[in-house]
């Protein structure tokens, strides 16, 4: 199976996934599995970059949304984008 081309998140990212990851409580593995999520790796490569299996990966994504009251990965990178970026919605709208 091909991932997506990956790509390496800027600092202001990562420290975001960092604050993220306490904020939240994540274990160390949880975190791990969102940092592979962010750099756009599928389950399948995310298990072999940490050397678990499948439904292990699995558990952990479950656990990221139950933890951080999300539903799927989309949900998630969103809630952290906005709690932990830069990032001010245009109030206004596009002009």
């Amino acid at each position: 199976m091909t991932d997506r081309p990956t790509f390496d998140p800027p600092p202001t990212i990562v420290r975001a996934i960092e604050r993220f990851a306490t904020r939240y409580e994540l274990t160390d593995r949880e975190s791990a599995v969102l940092h592979l999520i962010f750099r756009g790796l599928k389950n399948e490569s995310i298990s072999e970059q940490l050397k678990i299996s499948r439904p292990t990966v699995r558990f952990h994504t479950r656990n990221l949304h139950y933890k951080t009251n999300t539903s799927d990965i989309v949900d998630l990178v969103l809630k952290l984008w906005y709690e932990y970026s830069d990032h001010t919605p245009n109030s206004q709208g596009p002009n």
